[in-house]
C-alpha cells in the first residue's frame, strides 16, 4: 500500500518513512497534490500536518471529494474545512498513532474534541479527616520498652564572647613556590635612550672645554699711517654714481607712436582748467554692473539694499577720468570681492568727467559711490 504526505516543516518525514516501512506501507513525501498527480501517485490516502497547512492545501483536498478515502490530520484541532473520512492524530504521538491508523484503515475515527486531546488529571479521593477535638486531661503513658540509648547529659556551658580571633597569625604551609619570570627585554629601549642622551651630553661638554684657536694680534700702532693722495682716473669716473633725477627718463622706443607721456609732475595747462564740463558724471551707468554680482553678492544686495564701492581715480586736467582702481566693495559691514564686478565698475567710470580741475595731471583722488538696484 502506498500513501502520500504533504511536505511540512513540522512533519518528521524520515521517521514516518522508516516506521511505515516496517508495517509494509510506502510513504511518499510530495510538496502538493499536483506533484502527486504528475508523478501518478495515488491521492486517496493523504497525511497532512495541521500545524503547517495552508488554505491552498485545504481547497485542493476538498476538491477531491469522494475520491479521498482517508485524511490523516496531525493536529490538536480539526481543520476549518470539512474533509471526508478525517482522522485526528495527536502530534505528541504522531509516529505511533499514524502507524496504528495505517494498519487499521478501517472505519473513520470520530473527531476528538479539544478537551480529549489533553492528558486528563485525576485527583485521588482523600478519606475523612480526624476530628479536631482532643482531651488533654488524659495522662501521658510511659513507653513499654526502654530507649535504645541513654538520654544526653545536659551540662552547663560557659561561652566567652570577649576573645577575638586573629587570622593574621595563621601560617599556611605550602610545598610549592611561584617563580616570577623576569622580562629583561622591556628595558632595552629605555636603556638605549639613556645611553644616547649620556653620550650626547658628554660630547657637548667636551666641546665646551676644548681650547680655542690661538690668534696672533699685530703690535699696537703708535702713529697714524700716511696714505697717498687719491688720483682721479678714468676708472673712478666710470664708477661714479650719479643721484637719480626727479623726472623719470622714459626711452623713446617704449612710447607708442601718436601718444604722449603724461607724468604727475607736469602742471595742468590753463586752457584745460578753463574748459567747461562736457558731460556730468553719470552714476546710473554703474547699476548695470549689478548683473555681474555672483550668487553671494546678489543675496547680500537683497538683504542690505545697497552696495558701496570705493575707487581710486586718476583725473586729467580737464576733469576726465583716465584710470580707476577698485579699493573695496562692501554690503554694509561685509566685504565682497569679485573680479568681474570690479572690472565692470572700472570700465564704466573711466572716460567720464568730474566737476573739478586738478592743478597737476594726472591727480589721483578717492571717491565712493553707493549703488542701489
Amino acid at each position: 500500500m502506498q500513501i502520500i504526505a504533504l511536505r511540512s516543516p513540522g512533519l518528521p518525514t524520515s521517521e514516518l518513512v522508516r516506521a511505515l516501512a516496517e508495517v509494509g506501507v510506502t510513504l511518499t513525501v510530495v510538496t502538493s497534490l499536483d506533484e502527486a498527480r504528475s508523478r501518478q501517485l495515488p491521492v486517496n490516502r493523504v497525511i497532512v500536518d495541521g500545524m503547517g497547512e495552508t488554505a491552498d492545501d485545504l481547497r485542493a483536498l476538498a476538491q477531491l471529494g469522494e475520491a479521498l478515502e482517508c485524511v490523516l490530520w496531525v493536529g490538536f484541532e480539526p481543520p476549518s474545512l470539512a474533509l471526508p473520512n478525517l482522522q485526528l492524530i495527536n502530534p505528541l504521538r504522531q509516529v505511533d498513532e499514524l502507524t496504528l491508523a495505517v494498519q487499521g484503515l478501517g472505519p473513520a475515527k470520530p473527531v476528538a474534541t479539544a478537551d480529549q486531546t489533553m492528558v486528563p488529571i485525576q485527583l485521588a479521593e482523600l478519606g475523612a479527616l480526624p476530628g479536631g477535638e482532643q482531651d488533654w486531661s488524659v495522662p501521658l503513658e510511659a513507653p513499654q520498652k526502654p530507649l535504645d540509648r541513654p538520654p544526653p547529659t545536659v551540662a552547663p556551658i560557659t561561652i566567652d564572647f570577649t576573645q577575638e580571633e586573629h587570622l593574621d597569625d595563621v601560617v599556611i604551609d605550602a610545598d610549592f613556590k611561584v617563580r616570577r619570570v623576569y622580562n629583561w627585554r622591556r628595558w632595552r629601549q629605555p636603556i638605549a635612550m639613556v645611553v644616547v642622551f649620556a653620550l650626547a651630553a658628554i660630547f657637548a661638554v667636551s666641546q665646551g672645554f676644548q681650547e680655542g684657536a690661538q690668534i696672533s694680534l699685530p703690535p699696537p700702532v703708535g702713529e697714524l699711517p700716511t696714505y697717498p693722495k687719491a688720483v682721479k682716473t678714468e676708472r673712478s669716473e666710470r664708477l661714479k654714481v650719479e643721484p637719480p633725477s626727479k623726472k623719470p627718463q622714459i626711452p623713446a622706443a617704449a612710447v607708442p607712436e601718436g601718444s604722449k607721456v603724461v607724468t604727475p609732475s607736469q602742471p595742468t595747462p590753463t586752457r584745460k582748467k578753463r574748459l567747461k564740463v562736457v558731460s556730468s558724471f553719470d552714476e546710473g551707468r554703474l547699476k548695470g554692473c549689478l548683473r555681474r554680482l555672483g550668487k553671494k553678492g546678489t543675496l547680500w544686495l537683497k538683504r542690505s539694499g545697497a552696495v558701496r564701492v570705493s575707487l581710486r581715480l586718476g583725473v586729467m586736467g580737464d576733469g576726465r577720468v583716465a584710470a580707476a582702481t577698485t579699493n573695496s566693495v562692501r554690503f554694509g559691514r561685509k566685504r565682497y570681492r569679485s573680479k568681474r564686478f570690479n572690472a565692470c565698475i572700472e570700465g564704466e567710470v573711466v572716460g567720464q568727467q568730474l566737476n573739478f580741475r586738478p592743478s597737476r595731471e594726472p591727480t589721483f583722488v578717492k571717491r565712493s559711490f553707493v549703488i542701489k538696484p
